[in-house]
């Protein structure tokens, strides 16, 4: 057994981020359309410092990358200003992206069955 008691600031750390977390997915469970909103809101923050980032690196990079650099840079910041500016329209287009990713799958998987049989027979 582990004989060394762990510090007590360190046990305090746990037990406050597991209080934290229990809150956290308590409010999650109970509002999951606000959770949504708030998890495209917070990513297209990120975004945002994304698109800057971008942007600086093509402002310091070689001249042969720097017009691209600097366009998707651009092109990040309008989007991530576009998804702050609409979350709830963003969260739909998430949504609908998702729901045609899965049925072009269903597709693929419905046409490549009878031909996988095909192909091993």
């Amino acid at each position: 057994m582990y004989s060394q008691k762990s510090p007590g600031w360190l046990r305090a750390a746990q037990i406050g981020l597991g209080v934290l977390t229990i809150a956290l997915s308590i409010f999650a469970l109970s509002f999951p359309g606000v959770t949504y909103i708030s998890v495209v809101w917070v990513l297209a923050i990120i975004l945002f410092f994304v698109g800057i980032e971008q942007i600086i690196v093509g402002i310091f990079s070689p001249r042969k990358f720097r017009c691209s650099s600097i366009g998707l840079g651009v092109l990040v910041l309008i989007f991530a200003a576009i998804a702050m500016s609409y979350p709830v329209a963003a969260a739909i287009t998430i949504i609908i992206f998702i729901g045609i990713a899965f049925l072009i799958n269903g597709i693929a998987r419905i046409i490549e069955g009878p031909l996988l049989e095909i192909y091993l027979s």
